[in-house]
């Protein structure tokens, strides 16, 4: 079974297919192909098994489509893929403990069926790979976000009403004012942030901690969760951030909520520009003001894109 630290590989070859798994950021990609030309016609599908490491048992990962009569309704449990095989040549697998320490392996078996309706299954395939954390463990980490809210994993746990209104607003401009009702909504939250969100939250919070200084390049900045620990940082911090119509009305919302100190500290705008340098020519966009005039340039990316800063009192 030949593997990397990103990909291992079945190595069964009396299975009439070969498989792959590709690591991910918490999650897994199983990639099948069929050996010889096309599959026989009384080929249903795959069954795929997974073992967490450290265990001796392995778990069906479950599907929400089945043979007839198998599932009636939307509401009914999904079935084992033992029973109702993966009919797709690829399955992304999101373990609920992805962040264990070891490997996954992972067992796909081709499944056939007879006329009778019978399942009967083939040689399978077995790879083993640890969905590590870190990307390059001690040197780099590349996080992302888990924000598949059409994923079958997420819609099992959280929305099997397929209703999203009280996890995340409508209108995606109201998300500072937003109040999740979900009763799981803290958990819903930490499954669809993942990893990008946790170390987000973690690095802020170790800068407030720490005092230390803060660069950031933000596009929505619509989380509560961000923007009060980004609020701490006061002068500490340096943004740069999109400046569309929507962007500079939020940063306006936010520029005027109440601090819970009871008084309101000077405010730090920051505007970026794609001109080598930010003057009183091009009226770059500061804190939403479309004509304020910058005098103040510093050159920070070989691109040419510059900041200004200017410190006003805050209304």
């Amino acid at each position: 079974m030949a593997k990397t630290r990103f990909q291992a590989t079945g190595g069964n070859s009396k299975a009439p297919f070969t498989l792959k798994v590709h690591r991910g950021d918490g999650m897994a990609l199983l990639a099948m192909n069929w050996r010889n030309g096309m599959p026989p016609r009384n080929f249903v599908g795959f069954s795929i098994e997974f073992r967490e490491p450290g265990s001796d048992e392995f778990w069906p990962v479950l599907n929400s489509l089945g043979f007839p009569g198998q599932r009636k309704t939307f509401t009914d449990p999904p079935i084992e893929s033992t029973k109702a095989p993966i009919q797709k040549f690829r399955w992304v697998h999101f373990p609920g403990n992805a962040e264990k320490k070891g490997e996954f392996t992972y067992r796909v078996t081709p499944c056939f069926m007879d006329e009778q309706g019978t399942l009967s299954r083939g040689q399978p395939q077995t790879a083993a790979l640890a969905l590590m954390r870190d990307t390059i463990p001690g040197k780099l980490n590349v996080a992302f976000t888990r924000g598949f809210v059409s994923s079958q994993a997420f819609v099992r746990k959280f929305a099997p009403d397929a209703k999203l209104s009280t996890l995340l607003p409508d209108d995606n401009k109201k998300g500072l004012q937003f109040k999740p009702t979900h009763k799981n909504a803290a958990k819903a939250h930490a499954w669809m942030g993942f990893e990008g969100r946790s170390a987000i939250c973690e690095l802020l919070d170790q800068a407030i901690k720490k005092k230390a200084q803060v660069r950031a390049i933000a596009y929505d900045l619509n989380l509560p969760e961000i923007v009060t620990r980004l609020e701490k940082l006061e002068t500490r911090l340096k943004v740069i951030i999109d400046d569309s119509t929507d962007q500079r009305r939020r940063r306006l919302q936010r520029a005027s909520r109440p601090r819970a100190s009871g008084r309101a500290p000077a405010r730090r705008t920051w505007c970026a520009s794609t001109w080598p340098t930010c003057s009183t020519t091009n009226r770059s966009r500061c804190a939403g003001r479309a004509s304020t005039k910058c005098s103040t340039a510093r050159r920070i990316s070989p691109g040419g894109a510059s900041t200004c800063s200017r410190t006003t009192p805050s209304s």
